[in-house]
């Protein structure tokens, strides 16, 4: 009766990621949509500029181990010169060095991966520690 539903817990966030000039932040719910014990394969569309981080076998060659049991925190960074250079590719005329961009995510269940639109992605000014944030 369920089939194709996903079920949500209603104290989830937001799937999403944020992407800095050095990191991608993926939000708790992407870590629990993954498995918290998790290896994942990146996957860049640059014709619809989207993202996808799909959950892999840990003994495929390609596969990063970024989502741990251990993590105790509401996030996950992931921190990969490769997977970054793709990024800046990607959307070139994003200036990291000075904003966030944080796009939403989907879950497709027949790939077992999440989409990131990057198209959509919102964008705000970095608060690092040596700035002041200005609202």
């Amino acid at each position: 009766m369920l089939a194709g539903f996903i079920k949500y817990s209603p104290t989830w966030k937001a799937v999403a990621v944020s992407v800095t000039g050095k990191s991608l932040i993926f939000s708790e719910s992407v870590a629990k949509l993954l498995g918290r014990d998790s290896y994942v394969s990146f996957w860049i569309d640059y014709k619809l500029k989207r993202m996808a981080i799909q959950k892999e076998n840990e003994k495929d060659k390609d596969a990063l181990h970024v989502f741990t049991g251990k993590h105790q925190s509401n996030y996950v960074r992931v921190s990969n010169i490769v997977v970054m250079s793709a990024i800046k590719r990607l959307m070139p005329h994003w200036t990291l060095d000075k904003k966030v961009y944080k796009a939403k995510g989907t879950y497709d269940e027949a790939s077992n991966a999440v989409i990131f639109d990057f198209l959509n992605a919102q964008e705000r000014e970095k608060h690092g520690r040596n700035r002041t944030r200005q609202d």
